[in-house]
């Protein structure tokens, strides 16, 4: 992970997939091997999905897969892609969305979930700057990732590798069967992207506050609530 000019970043902790890139020399590669312009200031965030067994591909693979699965996921959405159709290979190693709406994939691992998550984030993150989404990118993350997984299960796709994220999605799990907020996995994550990115975080506070009917469930929300930050991923991550 690498970060120059931003304010804030995600911690370093292990087996970081995460990224904050800095890029103003070496432009990717496009589909058609014709260079891109390079962004002066190349801000990414990372799906944080690897494979199990590494699932390799090429730029033409990829793009195959995220041309069909981009109809797919605009099904679950209002709100229009911003995805610019472009897959190129990430300048850093890892399956990315890149600030000029390119998908990044590494050619050495690129599961179909990691390409759905980038897909998931063009409806999202895509919409604001760099900083806006370093700011927000713990609920960013877990709720694209939550929606990602119940994409996954709803149109038969097969979730072949993990992520740190499904952390973050575990705990939005049991904050919507606590609070009883939706009667299904798949609307509640529905509902979260359809906040605005900046607002989510106040609008999920608020979910607790109104429906939270004991000082127990106040108590154990708060606890869930209190998941949804970098520090307790890491304290995660070195428990597991």
């Amino acid at each position: 992970m690498q970060g120059i000019f931003l304010r804030k970043i995600p911690p370093l902790h292990p087996r970081c997939r995460c990224a904050i890139i800095y890029d103003e020399v070496a432009a990717p590669r496009r589909v058609d091997n014709k260079p891109n312009k390079p962004s002066r200031f190349d801000v990414m965030p990372s799906s944080a999905v690897s494979s199990t067994n590494l699932i390799p591909r090429t730029l033409e693979e990829a793009k195959a897969i995220a041309d069909k699965l981009n109809p797919v996921v605009g099904k679950y959405f209002v709100r229009k892609s911003k995805w610019n159709g472009l897959v190129v290979i990430s300048p850093d190693d890892m399956n990315c969305k890149l600030p000029s709406c390119h998908i990044g994939i590494k050619l050495k691992d690129c599961p179909d979930e990691a390409i759905l998550h980038e897909l998931v984030h063009a409806h999202s993150t895509s919409y604001y700057s760099n900083e806006t989404y370093i700011a927000n990118s713990v609920i960013e993350e877990a709720s694209v990732q939550y929606l990602t997984q119940e994409i996954a299960k709803r149109e038969g796709i097969k979730l072949t590798g993990d992520s740190d994220y499904d952390y973050w999605v575990d705990n939005l799990r049991k904050i919507n069967e606590l609070l009883r907020l939706y009667n299904t996995d798949l609307k509640f994550a529905q509902r979260l992207l359809r906040v605005p990115m900046t607002m989510r975080m106040e609008w999920l506070w608020g979910k607790v506050r109104k429906f939270a009917e004991t000082i127990e469930q106040m108590m154990a929300a708060t606890e869930l609530m209190n998941n949804l930050t970098w520090e307790a991923l890491e304290k995660w991550i070195h428990e597991n």
